[in-house]
């Protein structure tokens, strides 16, 4: 089931924009950053967003499809750039449209939009050149035009004034089972990469610290980076899980599920900050070998528990 999007009325509300980007000092990277610069950021904060953000400007933390998609859920509004009508914009597009949550398109004047397109309510602004650059005038007019837009959209419906009614009912119809299994898909991956991260630690530390013989230590936080990311990923699931907790009122049992969930990736990523913890730690010289002993022990607890949950959330999902 679709997140829902949070009330307008609330203050900093949050923009995701999805654009071409290019390489670096393309002239595709060149036009979005100006773009973003000069015509959706002034427009956004006037009407008391937080300052836009695209992909590129988040930390770089787990699978870059996975941190699109949860942007593309969590954001209270989605701008699009349908400059050059790019492949990847174009399906983030239509993931967000799926949700029925609010998006607002832009694109350079004499863009021909698809046929599925032209109905929404798109702000059309000067085409740029490869070094793009625009007069205060065309772009005072631009950001007015974005403002009203952003005034016209209702949390309830996913463009300005008018929303695809058919197509959001077709997607309460069909979008519930297909939007579960990708639930299911997603966590049941999160949680197998966090257990071939354990797996890996383990082996690391074994290698390192684990047969008989003198040795001088390696230190514990060396192996810190093996476990960090697929954590930080294993948060992001809870977060986007307790979404659909949140909005599963029609279905009580679906949400119970994601609530028992919850608790138990709760739990996981509580031994797992402990785990990092210790291996952080700075401890005496004579104690490494306790401090392996312990780390071995939360590995194994953590594997043992890792097979049941993947399970139960097949059960609920799958």
């Amino acid at each position: 089931m679709p997140p829902k999007p949070k009330n307008r009325v609330d203050s900093g509300r949050s923009c995701f924009v999805i654009s071409p980007i290019g390489a670096d000092n393309s002239p595709e990277r060149r036009k979005a950053n100006y773009v973003l610069r000069n015509l959706i950021r002034p427009a956004l904060l006037k009407q008391g967003y937080k300052s836009p953000r695209r992909i590129d400007h988040l930390a770089p933390i787990g699978r870059i499809d996975d941190n699109i998609v949860s942007q593309l859920a969590k954001a209270d509004l989605v701008v699009v750039d349908l400059a050059g009508l790019n492949p990847n914009v174009m399906y983030e597009l239509g993931v967000r449209q799926a949700w029925c949550l609010p998006i607002l398109p832009l694109a350079p004047e004499g863009t021909k939009l698809p046929f599925d397109i032209v109905v929404i309510n798109t702000v059309f602004y000067p085409a740029l050149g490869d070094y793009p650059t625009l007069t205060n005038k065309q772009i005072k007019l631009t950001v007015n035009r974005v403002r009203k837009q952003v005034d016209q959209i209702s949390p309830k419906c996913s463009t300005p004034l008018t929303g695809p009614r058919v197509f959001q009912e077709v997607m309460k119809e069909f979008g519930e089972r297909y939007s579960l299994n990708a639930v299911y898909r997603a966590k049941s991956r999160t949680l197998q990469d966090l257990k071939d991260a354990l797996q890996q630690l383990r082996t690391e530390l074994v290698r390192a610290l684990g047969r008989p013989g003198p040795k001088k230590p390696q230190p514990f936080k060396e192996f810190v980076p093996l476990v960090e990311r697929p954590f930080a990923s294993l948060r992001d699931r809870v977060d986007v899980l307790r979404y659909t907790a949140d909005h599963s009122e029609a279905i009580a049992p679906l949400a119970d599920a994601c609530l028992a969930i919850c608790k138990d990736m709760d739990e996981l990523q509580r031994r797992g900050s402990g785990l990092v913890q210790l291996l952080k730690m700075k401890s005496k010289p004579g104690n490494w070998k306790q401090r392996y002993n312990r780390s071995i022990k939360t590995i194994d607890g953590m594997k043992d528990a890792l097979d049941p949950l993947v399970e139960r959330i097949r059960c609920c999902f799958g």
